[in-house]
């Protein structure tokens, strides 16, 4: 899939203002916004404990095209399949810390069959939402443009269909792409790793609001899972294969 947008018709680009003393480098701890309804889940010890995991000089190749996708891939969205234990959850791991200052990286879900409650669509809306708010500047003023009964709305309502067009589509559909100091587009993107581990119905209406998103061309999914026939027929129009590794070995 290549970009149609008539603004974005240069190569995208990562910021380089990363600073290597970042406090976000230790902690996924999203603090809440007082103006917005929902809290961020806090996926700080899931994420250092698969981190501890990595190994430097490992997986280069995955790293290597997860960077390439990141930069300049013209596909808006990422699949990276495996079976249990061939290393996902590790991965996805290190692509967030090495997107946590560098402006790329925005929001993240770990997803567990041991936290059903978290799992939900409608939560994983909530929560990412929530880390929108605080890590993607210009979304809040988005989200709130022309509507202050918003806050009422995504209370009141149970959809999730619904909810992700209210906290997904409508604001950033508003917001222009963005740019890094040289005048590049830079790919905001969210992290969902394990949706394999989201159980039914919620899997289901979370792979419906995947295949039928309209999102904006430089807002981007990093996706994780087992390669499941429901998956992948939901994916099969959102990602690109060139990018949808199949982690065979650690």
């Amino acid at each position: 899939m290549k970009f149609t947008d008539a603004s974005l018709q240069r190569a995208l680009s990562s910021d380089d203002d990363s600073e290597v003393n970042n406090p976000k480098l230790h902690s996924l701890k999203v603090e809440k916004d007082r103006d917005f309804p929902f809290a961020a889940i806090d996926f700080t010890p899931i994420w250092k404990k698969n981190l501890d995991l990595f190994m430097d000089g490992t997986r280069e190749n995955i790293m290597s095209d997860t960077t390439a996708w990141i930069q300049k891939g013209k596909d808006q969205n990422f699949w990276m399949t495996g079976d249990a234990g061939t290393g996902k959850t590790v991965i996805a791991a290190k692509v967030i810390e090495q997107n946590l200052t560098d402006n790329n990286l925005v929001a993240w879900h770990f997803c567990s069959h041991n936290n059903p409650t978290q799992n939900t669509a409608n939560e994983i809306i909530k929560s990412t939402s929530a880390m929108l708010v605080s890590n993607l500047p210009g979304y809040k003023e988005a989200l709130y443009e022309e509507d202050a009964a918003i806050n009422d709305k995504i209370m009141r309502e149970k959809d999730a269909t619904k909810l992700f067009d209210l906290l997904f589509q409508q604001p950033l559909k508003k917001m222009d792409a963005p740019i890094d100091k040289t005048g590049s587009f830079v790919r905001k993107m969210i992290v969902f790793e394990a949706i394999d581990e989201i159980r039914d119905p919620n899997l289901s209406i979370f792979l419906d609001l995947i295949r039928d998103a309209q999102l904006p061309l430089w807002f981007g999914l990093f996706i994780t899972s087992r390669r499941y026939d429901d998956i992948l027929t939901a994916l099969s129009s959102k990602v690109s294969y060139d990018f949808a590794l199949r982690v065979s070995n650690d």
